[in-house]
């Protein structure tokens, strides 16, 4: 009888990650995750609509604890692993055990199936910590996780000991001490990545790195760092013990091709979910109906010179937008990126490829996310006739500047906070844009300073367009955004703005 390949699921009791778990979801599905089980402990932070959206587009079965009910955490851990265990049993081959801050890698195969399908003299496998760094970044990065940080401590940091583990859920009685070392399984089956096996019980063991091991983000950014140490007795001595920058590793970045594929389904689902729930919130009449609606406007259209006069593109071959001149652009089969400015909104630019078709792909910089087929930016009229492209973060917009082009072109990074020659641009106007008409906006967005004006305008909009939703939401006055990203429908749009 031909062997199968074996099915892995994972098992995660999370809490307050709302940056961060679309990452982490995207990665393990990347790897060939089958299922996910995921345990939420009643977070507050957007963590739960994040977890709702990403489960449309994949096999996660999601959960929620009862704190109180059962107000101990190791208890409310314990029976939420256990559950998953029975749950996994006769359906999965291999059940992980993970935290939101933990990502397994492995390096000599392209997925986990394929990885644990040499494992048929095993029960149990133990993979080893290896703990990640800060990288001395202070506020959270919109950049995954991996992409972000990747410096990781030596093995003589002697918490890289400890293990994680992926078991045979059958093998499982519900003897549950930790989710490091599960006590029913026989030692003799209870084996290290590279095959062999583990010389004496526990959650400690050899540091072994050569086949996989768990990534293990345990400080991230300062941001992060202060969340965590509000939830638990860490200190400062803590942050400077794991600051872990000895070794700087891009291996395991190879996966990222594969997990933007999934982000990006995730985020089309993060923001089709934002603009329902929005759209079925309560809200005290501003009487905005049938202000404009039913009318359309046309954009003008633009092509964005840099001070190096190259012209905004993308390139196919990267999946990035980078800046090149009109030759190279031609040589190299970039295509050009288009500026459109409606006369509704006329201090935001959507940036956008020429074709309208389901084959747009997602648009990104170097170091940005792909979170949509358009970028937005909010234009900054500049005292010497230039403009300023800026990206909103939080609270806070950078510039974007456009690098020095290193061979056939350069990159952009969305990071200054002040504007010099490489900050500017200038628009150059190509026509009407007849293929990019969106309906009017039957309010002054610069001056909406309720957050029911966009609650009634989505309400009574039925077909309103993605585009027109993040065009919006980047003009809107600070208060009224964070108020709708942050309260009505937390999590969801936090990537974008």
């Amino acid at each position: 009888m031909e062997k199968t390949v074996p099915t892995v699921a994972i098992v995660l009791f999370v809490k307050n990650e709302f940056s961060d778990i679309k990452g982490w979801i995207a990665w393990h599905f990347a790897l060939g995750v089958k299922t996910l089980f995921v345990f939420d402990d009643h977070s507050t932070d957007g963590t739960w609509e994040v977890l709702q959206a990403a489960a449309k587009c994949f096999d996660i079965r999601l959960f929620r604890t009862d704190p109180l009910n059962e107000t101990n955490f190791y208890w409310r851990q314990k029976k939420s692993f256990l559950q998953a265990v029975e749950e996994c049993k006769g359906e999965y081959d291999w059940l992980g055990f993970l935290d939101g801050d933990e990502y397994i890698y492995i390096k000599h195969f392209d997925t986990l199936p394929e990885f644990f399908y040499r494992f048929d003299h095993a029960d149990a496998v133990a993979f080893s910590w290896k703990i990640y760094g800060h990288s001395n970044k202070v506020v959270r990065p919109k950049l995954t996780i991996v992409e972000s940080f990747v410096e990781h401590s030596t093995t003589n940091l002697g918490d890289n000991q400890l293990i994680k583990t992926f078991l045979r859920p059958e093998k499982l009685k519900g003897n549950y001490h930790d989710p490091h070392w599960f006590y029913d399984i026989d030692a003799d089956r209870y084996v290290r990545p590279h095959g062999g096996k583990v010389k004496n019980p526990g959650a400690t063991q050899e540091i072994e790195w050569s086949d996989a091991f768990v990534m293990h983000y345990i400080c991230r950014s300062m941001e992060h760092f202060v969340d965590r140490v509000k939830k638990r007795p860490d200190n400062a001595g803590y942050w400077k013990r794991f600051a872990c920058s000895d070794i700087k590793d891009t291996e395991p970045l190879r996966f990222v091709p594969k997990m933007n594929d999934n982000l990006i389904m995730i985020h089309k689902a993060m923001l089709k979910d934002a603009i329902q729930k929005l759209g079925s919130s309560p809200y005290t009449s501003q009487n905005i109906v049938g202000n404009n609606i039913g009318y359309s406007e046309t954009p003008a259209v633009y092509r964005v010179k840099s001070h190096f006069d190259t012209f905004l593109c993308y390139d196919p071959s990267s999946k990035l937008v980078v800046h090149a001149t009109e030759e190279s652009i031609n040589q190299n089969n970039y295509k050009i990126l288009l500026g459109l400015i409606y006369p509704s909104l006329p201090n935001i630019i959507t940036i956008t490829l020429e074709m309208q078709d389901d084959d747009v792909p997602y648009l990104r910089t170097r170091e940005g996310v792909p979170l949509y087929n358009k970028l937005f930016f909010r234009i900054d009229a500049l005292d010497d006739g230039k403009k300023g492209l800026l990206t909103l973060a939080g609270d806070v917009y950078y510039y974007t500047c456009f690098m020095p082009p290193n061979g056939s072109c350069g990159d952009l990074y969305s990071d200054r906070l002040i504007c010099n020659d490489n900050e500017k641009v200038t628009l150059e106007y190509v026509g009407e844009g007849s293929d990019f008409i969106d309906d009017s906006l039957p309010f002054n967005v610069f001056d909406v300073s309720s957050v029911d004006t966009i609650i009634e305008w989505i309400a009574n909009t039925p077909n309103l367009s993605e585009d027109q939703f993040l065009r919006v939401m980047y003009a809107l006055p600070p208060s009224v955004r964070d108020h709708i990203s942050k309260y009505l429908i937390p999590g969801l749009l936090w990537p974008y703005i």
